[in-house]
């Protein structure tokens, strides 16, 4: 793994963004260069920035919390770092970043942003922990191995050097891995002890198999064999019962059937009857329904002439109103010319002649158009017509051409097949020889393969003959040595050491108990020792503790007497301040009194203590009584801590006094254990003697060796002794069944070559008869066939000659059908003719009639462009309009009221016109559809219209009689086809069976017979089920001691792997493992001081698991503790231990980059040169070594440098300019 550049953005004093490219000079020729820089400008930012791209966290400060995070530079409101790096040739980029909220420096944390990317800019990973997985797995490295490997942080050269063995360890197994074999250990152990409960549990299944005797397995073999000959005789019997009792019941159901079926018949023949009469009016349905629509089409058109006439009476009238309004228009109009010649006398020729010539030439010519587009319409609705009754025409044309083509056709088929006729009559006969033909030829089929198979079964059985007396000789021979050498192996088991083998097994699972009990017995040894090296460390605390227990209660107690006295101290002072500030309060009446006056409170006339009173000051008093509750207070505070210290100590006293009882109770347990554990009853073994519980392992295993071989070879030898035994009996059941074979082979050969010569006979026979049947069959097909088929094709042949007669038939029918259909179809051709000439006549007429109105509206055009030229009314009027406005808008107005008016006529008119030439064509075809249906009607079996409406039914009631009709005629099949069936069956029944017994006598027999079978049956289940379950159980019981000696075998192994690395807590086999990895890592570390110092190397200490002392090479291979080392010594060695780790732990891929942090600060001048050698060694190896210091030796020796600079009193430093980003 080679870092190719490095990039952050305000990270602790490093304010700002950088990036340092490795790839680029001064970096790329040479590959060791220093970080320098005074003491926190953040030459160690670097280092962070690399660890939290890749890891998300660093060796100083480890991960950054959400809502703190202490890398980020001060007022700034984000951070990040990105490496680029090299892995095996791949480049791959990892990013990590943080911000706060909103972009402000005082905003609240967010989740990191994370990245880890390939060459191409994919993005691998972009969750936290998926990116931390994916790194591990491309680099090999977490984030222990990394700073291990790469980066050597500050104060972790010499960690491992100091680490005591325990802490070793644990660093050991979590940079290599190796807590694997501590699993490994551990599932070792507990495999060890499923087997052994395998083992135990087979054992106690097999001593519960129980097997039957010969003697009983013979008994019910023979009982089983008598029971299948009584179940066969009365299943026979059983079988002709229940086959009479069938046939009995059988037959009264046919005759019942038959009696139902003739009912039925009766019924079917009077519903028939019953509905003759709706049957009869389906009958006239069918004629009615074919010539309605011809009738249908007359009604039609007789209901719309009759509308349009209704409609052509509307529109006269509405013409006559128009008519009318369109005379008071004109009066009107005329009204208004009248008012503006009497205002415009000066334009009265002009204005008259555009009223007189002008609008009514306009007018006209309006007319025209309006009745040539009239024209127009009708002509093209006329083409319509003619069109579709020319396609009508045409359509029925070619429908009767092909009609035609069609009877042509079938007339030359059957003039052609005239010989068809005649062959339905034959082809029931020939079908019959044809069929006696195929069976004469299968019969001979038959023989002739039940004769090749006689002599190929006779050959067959010579060939297997040949063989079988060979092999009985040889199986005789063979028998010999085989059983001579099992009488050896009998003598020789007979004669074996171990004569019992579960004794034998039993004492092997009593050693196999025995020593799991002597590992047990030496863990708890282990454990004694441990717990009383613990009980007198306890019972030592607690001597200690009781003389602080004593001490402490007699302070105790001299405090409280001392309390007491101060207490009753402050009681009385108390007492005393009360009175004197009593007597303080009566001063001012002492002061009244005078001498020989009586006191108001007592009466007295002397006055002793007024002067003694004057003396007492309370404020004396009180500031006593302050002294002495600060006095009390101080007690209180001596007892609190006293009493505290006290508790403390009688704790601690209680838990040592709780631990030592707990100790004393785990030493009885463990005693118990010991006892119960039953070592070595003869000679009794003390619980701390480890010597002798190791020398009783060893015994108790060679014991169990011993004994193992022995049983192995035993049943090594009863091994052999079955398989003889197997094959002896198979040899000599083998030997029988050959014997049977010669014997049954020679009978079967005899009886093969005497069926042979039979069926030869039989076939010379079938032969003569077939030629017979073929020249009568040839005789009788002549006039058709000139030879017979062939066997395989006469069902072919026959099936052509009835689909010859079949297609005559369907054409002569076809022919009879087409004959009448013509006809019709000639006469609607001819009426479609005369439609079709009708239709040209209305066409050319209104054709004409265009022809005339085109011309008339051309002529108007003119004459108008001669007299007005090309203006027109309104151009006219606007000139006029100049002068008289207000005349002229009336007068237009009511032109334009005329001309509306007459526009109205004239289309009432047009639209009056239009619908007497659609009453007048309506009336033609109402004539046309009345005489064709006059001549349908008379053509068809009605005798009038009234006969042919009342003939005519609904759909539904139609339907509704054609559904009854079919299934009255189904039922009526149905019942007479059951009858004729059944009837058939009950013959077949009388002649199959003839007379048959009573029922009730057959079903008695049959009930008696069931049961005794029945009885029978459960007998010989009964005995099949324990002779299955007693060949089960032997199996079982083979399958068993096989297991158990398959688990023995994996015991005894996995008992000798328990022995050398299985424990339940695992140490075992790691603290062996950890061992080897540190044989390794001493291994890589003096490599690395050889190339360091050659006066020192390393080794493990003797006494110590995972201890290390140094050897001093140039003090005669003196042998030196590590913590005798100086700190320049000591400085060379780690980094040398550093060095072995980093190659230790990159088993996966390969180190290229090295970055030190510090720990040159202790070494002098001589040994800093030799520890710079050595990092020019590691570059020229290949090597990137980044090195970061203070020494300004190491400044001057490594050219290449990337200065960080402080800047001063603003807290950040900075790159060279260079590595800036803007």
């Amino acid at each position: 793994m080679r870092i190719l550049s490095i990039r952050l953005k305000n990270l602790n004093s490093l304010k700002g963004e950088w990036k340092i490219d490795f790839s680029q000079e001064p970096f790329a020729n040479n590959g060791l260069f220093a970080i320098t820089g005074a003491t926190g400008a953040g030459k160690t930012t670097l280092l962070d920035a690399l660890c939290l791209a890749l890891y998300h966290q660093t060796p100083r400060l480890k991960k950054p919390q959400g809502g703190d995070n202490q890398l980020m530079t001060h007022h700034t409101a984000e951070c990040l770092a990105e490496v680029e790096f090299d892995v095996n040739g791949q480049y791959y980029r990892a990013f990590w970043s943080q911000r706060r909220a909103r972009g402000k420096a005082d905003g609240k944390v967010q989740p990191p942003k994370v990245e880890l990317a390939d060459d191409q800019g994919n993005i691998l990973a972009d969750k936290v922990n998926e990116k931390l997985s994916r790194t591990e797995s491309i680099t090999g490295l977490d984030f222990e191995r990394f700073t291990k490997s790469i980066l050597l942080s500050q104060g972790q050269f010499a960690a491992f050097l100091n680490a005591s063995a325990s802490d070793r360890a644990g660093l050991l197994e979590k940079l290599t891995g190796t807590e694997i074999y501590g699993h490994i250990s551990q599932q070792v152990f507990l495999r060890q002890k499923e087997e052994k409960d395998i083992l135990e549990k087979l054992c106690i299944r097999l001593e519960g198999t129980e097997l039957l005797s010969d003697t009983e397995i013979t008994a019910l073999e023979q009982s089983l064999t008598e029971l299948k000959d009584s179940i066969a005789t009365v299943q026979a019997e059983v079988t002709q019962q229940q086959q009479q009792m069938n046939a009995v019941k059988e037959r009264e159901k046919l005759r019942s059937q038959i009696d139902k079926h003739k009912s039925a018949v009766k019924e079917a023949k009077e519903q028939l009857k019953q509905h003759k009469e709706q049957l009869n009016r389906l009958e006239k349905h069918g004629p009615a329904i074919q010539i309605q629509d011809v009738f249908q089409q007359w009604q039609n058109t007789q209901q719309q002439l009759e509308l349009w006439q209704s409609q052509l009476n509307e529109y006269e009238r509405k013409a006559s109103d128009a008519a009318v309004a369109c005379d008071l228009e004109k009066k009107r109009t005329e009204h208004a010319e009248q008012a503006l010649n009497a205002d415009r006398k000066h334009k009265d020729d002009a204005e008259v002649r555009i009223i007189n010539e002008m609008i009514p030439m306009d007018q006209k010519i309006l007319q025209c158009e309006e009745k040539v587009k009239s024209l127009q319409a009708s002509q093209a609705e006329q083409q319509s017509l003619y069109d579709t009754c020319l396609q009508s025409y045409l359509k029925q044309n070619e429908a009767v051409n092909q009609q035609r083509k069609q009877i042509s056709e079938l007339d030359s088929f059957l003039q052609k097949n005239l010989k068809r006729a005649e062959l339905k009559e034959h082809l029931s006969g020939w079908s019959g020889l044809f069929e006696q033909r195929q069976g004469y030829y299968k019969a001979l089929e038959e023989i002739s393969q039940n004769h090749q198979q006689a002599e190929q079964q006779a050959v067959s059985l010579q060939q297997k003959l040949e063989p079988l007396i060979p092999e009985q000789d040889k199986l005789k021979a063979d028998l010999s040595p085989v059983n001579e050498r099992l009488e050896q192996l009998k003598q020789q088991i007979t004669g074996h050491i171990i004569q019992n083998d579960n004794q034998a097994n039993e004492q092997i699972g009593q050693a196999h108990k025995r020593l799991q009990a002597l590992i047990q017995a030496q863990n708890i040894s282990e454990q004694w020792r441990t717990l009383i090296k613990d009980k007198c460390s306890t019972e030592a605390l607690l001597a200690d503790i009781d003389p602080q227990i004593l001490q402490l209660e007699q302070q105790i107690t001299q405090l409280r007497e001392s309390y007491k006295l101060h207490k009753t101290n402050l009681n009385s002072l108390e007492t005393i301040w009360q009175q004197q500030l009593q007597i303080h309060q009566l001063q001012h009446e002492r002061e009244k009194l005078l001498a020989g006056e009586p006191c108001p409170l007592c009466g007295s006339l002397e006055h002793p203590a007024v002067e003694r009173y004057k003396q007492i000051s309370p404020s004396e008093t009180e500031l006593q009584i302050q002294q002495a509750k600060h006095q009390l207070e101080q007690l209180e505070i001596q007892g609190k801590e006293l009493n505290r210290q006290s508790d403390e100590a009688r704790f601690r006293q209680q838990e040592h006094q709780k631990q030592l009882n707990q100790q004393l109770k785990q030493l009885d347990a463990f005693q118990q254990q010991w006892t119960s554990l039953n070592i070595s009853p003869e000679q009794p073994v003390n619980i701390d003697n480890q010597d002798e519980l190791q020398q009783l392992y060893q015994e108790t295993e060679h014991f169990i060796n011993q004994q193992q071989q022995l049983l192995n070879g035993k049943h090594q030898l009863q091994q052999e002794y079955t398989e003889l035994s197997e094959h002896q009996r198979q040899a000599e059941t083998r030997l029988h069944q050959l014997t049977e074979d010669i014997s049954q082979c020679r009978n079967n050969l005899a009886v093969q070559q005497q069926k042979a010569a039979e069926l030869q006979d039989k076939r010379v026979k079938t032969v003569n008869e077939l030629s017979d049947l073929e020249n009568k069959l040839m005789l009788n097909t002549r006039a058709f066939l000139t030879e017979l088929p062939a066997i395989d094709e006469q069902n072919d042949l026959l099936d052509t000659f009835r689909q010859q007669a079949e297609e005559y038939e369907e054409k002569q029918h076809q022919w009879q059908e087409l004959r009448p259909v013509l006809s019709g179809a000639e006469q609607q051709l001819n009426q479609l003719a005369v439609q079709k000439e009708q239709q040209y006549e209305g066409l050319q007429s209104i054709q004409k009639e265009r022809q005339e109105a085109e011309k008339s509206l051309a002529e108007h055009r003119q004459q108008r462009q001669m007299i007005f030229g090309m203006a027109t009314v309104e151009e006219e009027r606007n000139r006029l309009q100049q002068q008289i406005i207000r005349s002229e808008q009336a007068l237009e107005k009511q032109r334009q009221l005329l001309a509306e008016k007459r526009s109205q006529v004239d289309d009432t008119k047009a639209r009056w016109e239009q619908h007497v030439q659609q009453i007048s064509d309506c009336k033609k075809t109402c004539q046309q559809q009345e005489t064709q249906w006059l001549t349908v009607l008379k053509n068809s079996p009605f005798s009038g219209q009234k006969a042919f409406e009342n003939a005519l039914l609904s759909h539904e009631e139609a339907k509704k009689l054609e559904t009854l009709r079919a299934e009255l005629n189904k039922a009526l099949y149905q019942a007479e086809a059951r009858q004729e069936s059944d009837s058939e069956k009950l013959v077949q029944h009388l002649e199959l069976f003839g007379k048959l017994p009573d029922l009730s006598t057959i079903e008695h027999t049959l009930d008696d017979q069931l049961v005794k079978l029945d009885e029978l049956k459960a007998h010989q289940v009964k005995d099949h089920h324990r002779l299955e379950q007693d060949k089960a159980h032997r199996v079982n019981h083979q399958t068993l001691a096989d297991q158990i000696s398959e688990q023995q075998n994996i015991l005894a192994e996995w008992d000798y792997l328990n022995h050398l690395i299985g424990s339940a807590d695992g140490a075992k086999f790691r603290r062996f493992a950890q061992g080897l990895t540190l044989d390794y890592l001493i291994e890589l570390a003096n490599r690395q001081l050889t190339n360091l110092h050659d006066r020192y190397q390393l080794r493990r200490k003797n006494s110590e698991e995972l201890g290390l002392e140094v050897l001093d090479t140039w003090q005669a291979d003196s042998v030196r503790d590590t913590r005798t080392l100086s700190g320049g010594e000591s400085f060379l060695v780690s980094l040398a231990l550093a060095l072995g780790l980093s190659d230790l732990v990159s088993h996966k891929t390969g180190i290229d980059s090295l970055f030190l942090d510090e720990g040159f600060g202790t070494l002098d001048s001589e040994t800093l040169e030799v520890a710079l050698d050595a990092l020019d060694h590691l570059n020229s190896s290949g090597k990137m070594v980044g090195v970061i210091s203070h020494i300004e030796a190491m400044k001057e020796r490594i050219p290449v440098q990337i200065k960080v600079t402080k800047m001063n009193g603003l807290g950040i430093s900075q790159l060279e300019s260079c590595y800036r980003l803007s």
